[in-house]
């Protein structure tokens, strides 16, 4: 199993949900966040958001109106941005490899992501020269719920297998 990097872990099922923005009593996103998020997705407009803390550095999981899930540190730095996508919209290496990494069970949440930038252990967060993308993909199979994200050559980014699990 190998350690996963923040390049993943867009995950909509961690921490609380957060409300609807546009609500008169709903809490508001920081400036820095809503600033990074106007100039790296311009047009774009914020959904629900939720507030939630890996390695000590707050983050905010926003959806936003172009169909991306964004990770945004409460400083104003985009981590990544995942958008929804399907196996016959990806580069045919990327496709290859998690069809193999899947061994034949089904694959579900299908995501291409947009990694913006690095959080590692100690909440240190490090900003890409250039957003790099990667195509990921969870699958279940004989009790085992597994996750893996690949570049589009196919050459694996993250792996992990849980056993016996419901639920990833």
């Amino acid at each position: 199993i190998l350690g996963l990097a923040m390049t993943a872990d867009a995950d909509p099922r961690r921490g609380r949900r957060g409300a609807v923005a546009e609500a008169a009593t709903a809490p508001q996103l920081p400036t820095a966040v809503s600033s990074a998020i106007s100039s790296t997705f311009p047009g774009a407009t914020v959904g629900e958001f939720e507030e939630d803390s890996e390695d000590g550095v707050s983050l905010y999981i926003v959806s936003l109106s172009n169909g991306a899930e964004v990770e945004v540190t409460a400083s104003g730095v985009v981590i990544v941005a995942s958008y929804g996508t399907s196996m016959g919209q990806i580069p045919a290496a990327a496709a290859k490899a998690l069809q193999q990494a899947g061994a034949g069970a089904a694959l579900d949440e299908v995501k291409r992501s947009e990694i913006h930038a690095e959080l590692f252990d100690g909440g240190k967060v490090v900003k890409l020269p250039q957003p790099r993308t990667e195509y990921a993909a969870t699958f279940k199979k004989g009790g085992q719920l597994g996750e893996i994200s690949v570049k589009a050559d196919g050459s694996v980014a993250v792996f992990r297998i849980e056993a016996n699990a419901t639920r990833m």
